[in-house]
């Protein structure tokens, strides 16, 4: 694994726990669950949102760092 490689990985791992947490948060402060259906059906969405945004954030920083990379060949490393 190179190193572009190796902070392609940091970030996404980084990223991912930080969005999870932050829609985490986000549902245990405004959705009142009582039973223990509606705590199945909220637990399942938020780890699904969480996965779907991780995934999402992970695919954009890929293409922020490709782009700071080609970036860097063009200019800085002639």
């Amino acid at each position: 694994m190179d190193k572009i490689e190796l902070a392609k990985s940091a970030v996404k791992i980084v990223s991912g726990f930080g969005v999870s947490r932050i829609i985490n948060s986000i549902v245990a402060n405004n959705v009142a669950t009582t039973t223990l259906p509606q705590k199945v059906c909220v637990f399942t969405a938020t780890v699904v949102a969480g996965s779907l945004a991780a995934e999402a954030l992970g695919d954009h920083s890929d293409q922020k760092i490709d782009e700071v990379v080609a970036w860097y060949h063009k200019n800085v490393n002639r």
